[in-house]
């Protein structure tokens, strides 16, 4: 049984441009990003060298997305998957819930694709954060800061106190 490469991506769209425009946006953030339009090729893809995350479109020919996402979560059941469609229809949606997918109404914003990309991986315990996260955590822990019930209560009451102030002028 193969494991699943570190941040690699399969993204299966027949639609260049949605392709396209993934491809881009995960390859900017440092994934390794391999698109086909193919069902044949990524299923191929999926069994010889499975990804940590599949994109796939849910009309791929003859065959739809969900045959595809049950190859990759037998062979990898770990596997991070987001289902896109330009209909949205709630039977698809509940389909992708069931099998573990996200679901996504074509036209989205990239922005949103790769976002859901790291909630996945961050839910698998792979998540890809960098060390300027990292260092914050730890600059904070060094200098003891901590978020207790008692600074917050004080924090929403100086607030509060505030909002009380600038409210009773005029």
């Amino acid at each position: 049984m193969s494991t699943s490469a570190p941040r690699s991506v399969l993204v299966v769209d027949p639609n260049v441009s949605n392709r396209s425009r993934i491809v881009a946006t995960l390859a900017s953030a440092g994934f390794h990003v391999i698109a086909t339009d193919a069902f044949e090729t990524a299923r191929q893809r999926i069994v010889t060298n499975p990804p940590a995350v599949l994109i796939t479109a849910m009309k791929l020919g003859e065959y739809n997305g969900f045959h595809l996402v049950l190859r990759a979560k037998s062979i990898a059941p770990n596997t991070a998957v987001i289902v896109t469609s330009d209909d949205d229809a709630a039977v698809f949606q509940k389909e992708a819930h069931q099998v573990g997918a996200t679901f996504m109404v074509d036209p989205f914003r990239s922005q949103d694709v790769l976002a859901a990309v790291f909630r996945m991986l961050f839910r698998a315990g792979d998540a890809p954060i960098g060390p300027p996260f990292e260092r914050r955590v730890s600059e904070r822990r060094r200098e003891g800061a901590s978020f207790t019930a008692d600074r917050r209560g004080r924090d929403r009451r100086r607030d509060l106190d505030q909002l009380v102030s600038t409210g009773s002028t005029g």
